[in-house]
């Protein structure tokens, strides 16, 4: 299909939703940038799936205080490479929030994730975060590349994601 008859946009809630010559796509999409690099992830309609990327950067002790679970403020504490473990909390956090299609609507500190702390580059590893209100798990994943952390999540568990490449290419500005 030309890309001209390709549009993607914000559904009521915010969500984004594919349109294919003007009707809804079969296609359920989760977008996210950051850091001039972008995120997508693709699934079936009906399965909730969301992804989040973000620029691993320093998060302040007032920022973790407001948005972490007192578990996974223990979970990140004293870790080697402070910036990377409470940025991968956020982006297991939003990735979650865009699955439950409600963004920042919900407390971030109603959702927690438990995660993998193998620190190997570019190898997939799990995570698990549980929406505290609504009942909601997901499963998926996360790794990091020297600059991001991308992290993917859905409903139900992935089939096993360690040789899924993930094609990092900056966006133009």
């Amino acid at each position: 299909m030309p890309l001209e008859q390709i549009a993607i946009l914000a559904a009521k809630d915010g969500a984004p939703e594919v349109f294919c010559d003007e009707e809804p796509a079969p296609v359920f999409i989760s977008l996210s940038h950051s850091g001039g690099v972008a995120f997508c992830a693709a699934g079936s309609p009906g399965r909730p799936l969301g992804c989040d990327l973000e620029k691993i950067e320093p998060r302040s002790a007032a920022f973790i205080e407001d948005y972490f679970t007192e578990n996974e403020q223990a979970a990140i504490a004293g870790k080697e490479g402070a910036a990377l473990w409470a940025n991968l909390v956020w982006s297991a956090k939003e990735s979650a929030l865009k699955a439950l299609r409600s963004g920042l609507r919900i407390d971030p500190r109603k959702v927690e994730v438990e995660f993998s702390a193998d620190t190997e580059k570019l190898r997939w590893h799990g995570l698990k975060v549980a929406a505290l209100e609504c009942g909601s798990v997901f499963h998926g994943y996360w790794r990091f590349s020297p600059e991001f952390v991308f992290t993917l999540v859905g409903g139900q568990p992935y089939a096993r994601m360690a040789n899924f490449d993930l094609k990092h290419t900056p966006l133009d500005p």
